[in-house]
């Protein structure tokens, strides 16, 4: 039992880290199949193929060479010290500009959900990160597995509604 809860647990992470955050949004998920219709099975395929692929070869990897973090991945990929420094330095600029995004459109959604100024939203936005950067990794990946989780049932009450009506 307690390896179906892993099994789960890891999915549901990944779930939340490609469908929440890296691959699309749930409005742009709903807008894309909803209006290219039942032909869109064919990018529903496909994505999930790439995405299972993909994970799949970097699960792998980690599992045969008993890594546990990023720098250790990038040592069994890119075996040039120099390689390794410029990757690590571009995914920072993008994760920094990733932040950037959403504080911003964090601040926006508390202005208009909420009625309050756009610096306040993104300041409790900014708040929020530190605490979850304050994490250490087994709970992050705790809370992400449930977030992960929310978003799957979230996806499938959207398509049962939209196939209803």
């Amino acid at each position: 039992m307690r390896n179906v809860r892993n099994i789960l647990a890891v999915s549901c992470g990944y779930a939340a880290a490609v469908i929440g955050a890296g691959f699309a949004s749930g409005q742009e998920i709903v807008s894309f199949f909803l209006r290219y219709g039942k032909g869109s099975i064919i990018g529903i395929i496909l994505s999930c193929v790439i995405f299972s692929l993909f994970s799949y070869a970097v699960m792998s990897r980690c599992i045969e060479k008993q890594i546990n973090d990023y720098g250790g991945f990038l040592d069994s990929v890119f075996h040039g010290k120099f390689a390794n420094k410029v990757i690590e330095y571009i995914t920072i600029v993008f994760a920094l500009c990733s932040l950037c995004v959403m504080t911003a459109c964090a601040g926006e959604a508390g202005a208009v959900l909420f009625g309050v100024r756009n610096v306040y939203g993104a300041a409790v936005f900014a708040v929020m990160c530190g605490i979850i950067f304050a994490i250490d990794a087994k709970k992050m990946m705790q809370l992400n597995s449930l977030l992960g989780a929310v978003i799957i049932f979230g996806i499938i009450f959207s398509c049962i509604y939209i196939l209803r009506f």
